[in-house]
């Protein structure tokens, strides 16, 4: 069997604390189980993202994506992605 291994993050939105209601800053923490070739792959997928260069992660344990179409092709990512889940 795969070693599993666990990955924790904390994402900020980077948002001052004074701005307006509508954009409060967000902070969220959590964490993720799977085995060590996801985690690496999802590290390195995180790094690229980190650049700041990409609006969008999506990554699954079969699918790894990072573009900037926020609107095209949700559902079919989605999709993808909650089917790649165990069930």
């Amino acid at each position: 069997s795969k070693t599993r291994c666990f990955i924790q993050l904390r994402l900020n939105n980077n948002e001052p604390a004074d701005v307006s209601f509508s954009n409060p800053p967000q902070l969220t923490d959590f964490h993720i189980e799977t085995d060590f070739e996801n985690i690496n792959k999802l590290g390195n997928l995180l790094i690229n993202f980190g650049k700041l260069k990409h609006k969008r992660l999506l990554w699954s344990p079969s699918q790894l994506l990072l573009d900037n179409e926020l609107n095209q092709n949700f559902q079919d990512n989605m999709a993808a992605a909650l089917a790649s889940l165990p069930n």
